[in-house]
């Protein structure tokens, strides 16, 4: 029979994981009296399981029972096709909106970066790129550190780990250097506002001039 147990470390299952199984099979069994199944992108039965279900439909004391498994085989087909229908929309839309997001950074006006935990930059928007233009021209990998004074490094490590994974913003304020070298003179203050980037564990770096 067709059932939704634990996973092997003997958890239960989630009321929402319990529901959404439930409709899941609702749905697949509305679609097989329908008679409108169509074809999913191939999940096989083996051998084994044809072979025993042949057994079972060819003595009439256990038709019954085929008759049954062969239900459980079609509606769990189904069930899968429906879930394979629901993972590809759900990544054509995050794609969608992570295409959305990522214009949307880039065409910001203010300066922003986008970096991991340890402050190593992974990208940065155009405005970024202008502001720190001395820093980022330079090939190979840089960090937040590469861009501001050394006497604000420490500040900024320890903001860093005052965010909370998956939420929540932080800001500061530091100077920030204007050329390859920490040493020499630096340029404005600028407000730092950390932003932790939802379903993720990068975080946007936005850079406002203090006045």
């Amino acid at each position: 029979m067709h059932s939704h147990k634990g996973d092997e470390s003997g958890n239960k299952p989630s009321m929402k994981s319990i529901e959404m199984s439930t409709d899941l099979r609702s749905r697949a069994e509305r679609i097989l009296e329908l008679g409108s199944a169509s074809v999913g992108p191939g999940w096989c039965i083996s051998s084994a399981s044809l072979a025993t279900l042949y057994n079972l439909a060819s003595n009439p004391d256990s038709a019954g029972e085929a008759m049954k498994l062969l239900h459980e085989l079609q509606t769990y087909q189904v069930e899968m096709d429906l879930q394979h229908e629901q993972l590809m929309a759900n990544d054509n839309h995050n794609t969608q909106k992570m295409s959305h997001y990522r214009v949307l950074f880039q065409i910001a006006t203010i300066p922003c970066l986008l970096i991991n935990t340890t402050g190593n930059i992974i990208d940065a928007n155009k405005t970024a790129m202008t502001l720190f233009s001395h820093q980022l021209r330079k090939s190979g990998n840089h960090t937040l550190s590469d861009l501001i004074n050394k006497h604000d490094d420490v500040v900024c490590a320890d903001i860093i780990k005052q965010l909370e994974p998956g939420g929540g913003s932080v800001s500061c304020l530091l100077s920030l250097c204007n050329s390859d070298s920490k040493q020499e003179s630096t340029v404005y203050s600028h407000h730092m506002h950390l932003i932790c980037v939802a379903d993720s564990s990068n975080i946007i770096a936005q850079f406002t001039i203090v006045t």
